[in-house]
């Protein structure tokens, strides 16, 4: 699976309140975005909701969101695949 836990300063987010990177997992590319519009810090903010391609990801609890190894399995290995983390 992979676990996204966000704790990112109010600092490492553009004026636009976002944080991006790049990385690969199991084979495959994802891009993570990271949108705060309130530019809350590390400890301010949860979870509100996590997309992947599109579809909703699910999150346990409002720090820790997760892509299952069975929903990473059927993704294109040749595709760059965005994850959406909304955060409030």
């Amino acid at each position: 699976d992979l676990i996204i836990m966000p704790k990112l300063m109010a600092d490492e987010f553009d004026d636009a309140g976002n944080a991006a990177v790049n990385l690969e997992f199991s084979g495959k590319k994802f891009r993570i975005i990271f949108s705060n519009p309130q530019k809350k810090s590390y400890g301010q903010y949860k979870i509100e909701k996590a997309v992947c391609n599109e579809a909703e990801m699910n999150f346990e609890i409002e720090t820790r969101a997760c892509l299952e190894k069975e929903e990473i399995a059927k993704l294109d290995s040749k595709k760059l695949h965005t994850i959406q983390i909304y955060l409030v």
